[in-house]
């Protein structure tokens, strides 16, 4: 299959696919999806509790001490291609408990990530519970290290849009232009996407708290929906092939990582390696990005072969799926500063001496110098393979 191939179907429902992507008339798609990840952040005196894995999310003020609830939410998106133009953007949270009545909510994009444990508070939730490892509260992004650069969640602290948030039954949604460019970046590669945060536009007054359904509410219906209208960009130039996701050889120490990856890093995700440009070598505009990266150097490579009938073999903490008359291309860095994720900046085909009608193999070597699940300390992206045009 094709690198961010959109398959154009109709979904009937939500319950049996969290994700649906729609054909539209005149190339126009819509990818309509749950959150990846929801939890809420609790302002409660020592600020340690959470709801991870609850059935609701709230935003708001209690009646009692106006201490804030903010809810956090993250989409995935990255099965938008590459180049896609975004049209518009929809977020809806379902309201199923008030104690007021109307009032104005923000959407703030988040500038840092954060994490969804597995607490899941007892009654109604709204006071949260103990935060398990890696839940996010409102002193910690990871509980219970990793605190907040900003008590209270790391935000922009202008709102990417705005609404009334009404009775319960009710289905709001946040829609502006800032919110198409938050996803526009993130298509882009940008700014890393860690969603947003939902919170009351003052958190001044007491009592304005509103519970909405989480993405592991019971109703399907009663769960975030975020509705993205795109046009896609160009075909990719390439194929992704030989995934740590348990589709080909096992990887190392059973570390398997998401659909598409490599195998899994010391992070819990496998890297992703993709492309944007052409495989035009005249046109000579093909740039690989890998994602899902920890942080230090690593290595984008060319082989000319798709080693073991390409489902590669073991090496280190993943799988080496290019190989044969092997040719260095650029050592690149990730951080936080850009997300984990990196991106070639040199000509592919010039580095790589490729002619059209060639097909090349690539691939992303990189360190995993902290926990690495196989204690290697390396490992690799998923292979991507490119016939070269004129």
């Amino acid at each position: 299959m094709q690198a961010y191939r959109i398959i154009r179907a109709t979904v009937a429902s939500l319950c049996v696919l969290s994700l649906s992507l729609q054909a539209h008339a005149f190339g126009v798609d819509v990818l309509t999806v749950n959150p990846e990840k929801d939890n809420t952040i609790y302002e409660d005196a020592p600020g340690t509790n959470s709801n991870g894995a609850g059935q609701y999310i709230f935003g708001g003020t209690q009646a009692s001490n106006g201490w804030s609830r903010r809810a956090l939410v993250r989409f995935d998106v990255s099965s938008i291609p590459a180049g896609s133009n975004i049209n518009s953007v929809s977020l809806s949270l379902r309201v199923n408990m008030t104690i007021s009545g109307s009032q104005s909510m923000a959407a703030h994009r988040m500038i840092a990530d954060w994490g969804e444990g597995s607490s899941d508070a007892p009654g109604q939730e709204g006071g949260g519970t103990g935060a398990t490892t890696g839940d996010a509260t409102w002193i910690s992004a990871f509980h219970p290290s990793n605190p907040w650069a900003t008590v209270g969640g790391d935000f922009e602290p202008g709102a990417s849009a705005v609404t009334s948030v009404g009775s319960s039954g009710s289905t709001p949604s946040w829609s502006s232009t800032a919110m198409t460019a938050d996803v526009q970046a993130w298509v882009d590669g940008v700014s890393p996407n860690f969603g947003w945060a939902i919170k009351h536009i003052d958190e001044i007054a007491l009592g304005t708290a509103k519970r909405f359904g989480s993405r592991e509410n019971s109703t399907s219906s009663h769960r975030p929906v975020l509705v993205v209208d795109f046009t896609p960009g160009p075909a990719a130039a390439g194929t992704p092939f030989c995934f740590g996701d348990g589709s080909g050889t096992a990887c190392p120490c059973g570390n398997v990582g998401g659909a598409g990856d490599g195998c899994a890093n010391d992070t819990g995700q496998g890297a992703s390696l993709a492309s944007t440009g052409s495989n035009s070598v005249s046109g000579n505009d093909l740039v690989l990005l890998a994602s899902n990266l920890t942080p230090g150097p690593g290595l984008f490579f060319q082989g000319n072969n798709a080693v073991n009938s390409g489902n590669g073999n073991p090496f280190g903490d993943g799988l080496r799926c290019a190989g044969g008359g092997v040719r260095r291309l650029e050592v690149q860095f990730a951080n936080s500063g850009n997300g984990f994720s990196t991106a070639s900046t040199i000509s592919i085909s010039s580095q790589g001496a490729v002619s059209a009608g060639d097909t090349k193999r690539y691939q992303y070597w990189y360190r995993d110098s902290g926990t690495s699940p196989c204690s290697s300390l390396f490992n690799l992206s998923n292979g991507y393979e490119i016939s070269w045009s004129a």
